[in-house]
């Protein structure tokens, strides 16, 4: 990992984003399939999205987005914090006519969409069930008119 840091600051000093992006990547891999860290991949993979977005790199950008769509709703169990990326990642790729990116993606964009829709049903049935048949029901606050 050391020597991945320092190939990203040599690559930083000469202002070669693309050596910067590739030494981001490869970190990414590093400590995610080597150290699985991924809490500390998340802010690497900011990085490499940043770069992507500056030099153009659009291909890569999605598969940068993807990977951190999936940290955030697989790993930290937030999918709701992952569905913007994986929005941005599908967008981009089929905008970009990367058909085989936007397939790859699709499955993980179509997950993250159903977890996020099924969770508030989950929770309110949670809390409907709580409420004993003697109360009345509360209105809404959004049916208060």
């Amino acid at each position: 990992m050391k020597c991945l840091q320092e190939e990203e600051a040599i690559a930083r000093k000469l202002e070669d984003k693309n050596s910067i992006e590739r030494a981001l990547t490869h970190q990414v891999i590093v400590l995610v399939k080597g150290l699985q860290s991924f809490d500390r991949a998340l802010p690497v993979l900011g990085a490499q999205e940043k770069i992507c977005r500056e030099t153009g790199n659009i291909e890569e950008l999605c598969s940068c987005l993807a990977n951190q769509a999936y940290i955030h709703a697989e790993i930290l169990g937030r999918p709701e914090a992952g569905l913007p990326y994986a929005e941005e990642s599908y967008m981009l790729a089929a905008r970009n006519g990367l058909h085989s990116k936007a397939g790859e993606i699709l499955p993980l964009l179509e997950y993250l969409r159903r977890c996020v829709n099924e969770r508030p049903r989950d929770i309110h049935h949670q809390i409907a069930a709580k409420i004993p048949a003697s109360q009345p029901k509360k209105r809404p606050w959004w049916k208060m008119w």
